[in-house]
């Protein structure tokens, strides 16, 4: 780590389950979606990732799940400590939109479309209108901390323009490695 290049990453959470309920017209609770579903986040989080990137609800935790779950847990196993059945049922409680899942005409390319999208216009938008370079990684930008409040704004305002609502972002110092 070089601390002589401090940059800030400014990252939306739930970026596809925003967008999904942009496009069905239907807000997501306010604050962090993956929250107050009564299990981990991360599960929650996990969940979601797994079942937006597929057409219908699974019956199992996917095999890459669950070796990662069982390297960071030594002796557990994903499926026993959280039955995929018993998370789908609390998640689609909390979110009533994704019941309808299987049946949506939307798909995980269209929301990975859109979301790249977004961070195309930010990354123009800061480059051409404030000469800041930013780079794109997943569902962030990265910049030089300096502009890291900008960079935020600029990510806010281009995805209210592409999809009409507010992302909620998470905003984290990183170290650039040299």
């Amino acid at each position: 780590n070089n601390p002589d290049h401090p940059m800030g990453a400014a990252q939306s959470s739930g970026s596809h389950l925003t967008i999904l309920h942009a496009l069905a017209g239907k807000p997501l609770p306010m604050g962090d979606p993956y929250a107050g579903i009564g299990f981990h986040r991360d599960i929650v989080k996990l969940w979601v990732s797994q079942t937006l990137g597929h057409d219908k609800f699974h019956t199992a935790w996917s095999p890459d799940n669950g070796k990662r779950y069982s390297e960071d847990f030594p002796g557990r196993t994903l499926g026993k400590d959280y039955p995929i059945k018993t998370i789908e049922e609390a998640v689609c409680a909390a979110l009533p939109l994704l019941k309808s899942w299987p049946d949506s005409l939307v798909r995980w390319g269209e929301l990975q479309y859109i979301e790249s999208e977004v961070l195309l216009d930010a990354i123009t938008k800061l480059a051409f209108e404030y000469n800041i370079p930013a780079l794109p990684l997943h569902d962030s930008i990265i910049v030089a901390i300096e502009h890291h409040e900008i960079a935020a704004k600029v990510f806010s305002d281009c995805f209210r323009a592409r999809i009409g609502c507010l992302p909620t972002l998470k905003s984290k110092q990183i170290q650039c490695l040299m």
